[in-house]
């Protein structure tokens, strides 16, 4: 007799026709003896699928996880993982995981709240406010947060600021300087225009003698002629949006 069968199976697999084993795609003539003394001629096709290799690169944020056949992964590394091709095969899944990790916290830097990065790289922000500029000027007491976004659309955690009028107060007296004091007539005055500053200048009974108002943001410098006032206690009071400051000058 003459018989003619087609076989498939996976790379690495084999078959038995007779006493041969095979292992490689081809085709292949067996003689047999059937039960009765006579030859048979079997015809054999044999197709091999090969094994799968494949590789991809994974990037998690931080706290996410990936599921890889039946393995799930949360930390950056090189993982192999085997899984069944849709031949039944096995296919071999390669794949390189990174971490996307960013980081940031908020300070208090030139009479505004600023995105300080700690690490990552950000695309965007978003603050409380809902401005999405790297720094706010706060308008009114409160806690502020900030959220970042990274190149690989990750999130950081939520930074928070508890910001009161303290914080300006703080910066702005750093930035005042009053010379020369005692003085003798003219008494300079240096300090930083946060949001329309007047500054002016009383006598010890709190009567208003001068005042200057500037709406010039930044570096300013002005200066006050005593020479015509009595000598004595004067005091140079600050007025901001965020409250007022007093200082004391003497008068010789």
């Amino acid at each position: 007799s003459n018989i003619s069968q087609s076989f498939s199976f996976c790379n690495g697999d084999s078959i038995i026709i007779g006493g041969n084993t095979y292992y490689n795609p081809g085709s292949y003539v067996d003689v047999l003896q059937t039960v009765n003394g006579c030859d048979s001629i079997i015809n054999t096709n044999l197709t091999v699928f090969p094994n799968v290799n494949n590789s991809q690169n994974i990037v998690l944020c931080e706290g996410d996880s990936v599921v890889v056949g039946s393995s799930t992964y949360v930390q950056e590394g090189y993982f192999t993982d085997t899984i069944t091709a849709i031949n039944g095969c096995d296919s071999i899944l390669n794949t390189t995981i990174d971490i996307s990790y960013i980081d940031i916290e908020i300070v208090w830097s030139n009479n505004q709240l600023e995105s300080n990065l700690l690490n990552g790289l950000v695309s965007s922000y978003l603050w409380s406010t809902g401005e999405t500029t790297p720094t706010i000027i706060p308008t009114i007491s409160g806690i502020y947060w900030l959220i970042a976004t990274d190149v690989n659309n990750c999130n950081s955690d939520t930074a928070f600021y508890n910001f009161t009028h303290t914080n300006v107060f703080e910066e702005l007296s750093n930035l005042i300087s009053i010379y020369p004091n005692p003085t003798s007539g003219i008494i300079n005055i240096s300090f930083y225009n946060f949001k329309g500053t007047s500054v002016v200048l009383r006598n010890v009974l709190g009567e208003k003698v001068a005042e200057i108002t500037s709406e010039q943001e930044g570096a300013i410098s002005i200066q006050f002629d005593m020479s015509e006032y009595s000598s004595g206690v004067y005091f140079v009071e600050f007025r901001t949006n965020y409250g007022i400051m007093n200082y004391k000058v003497v008068l010789e």
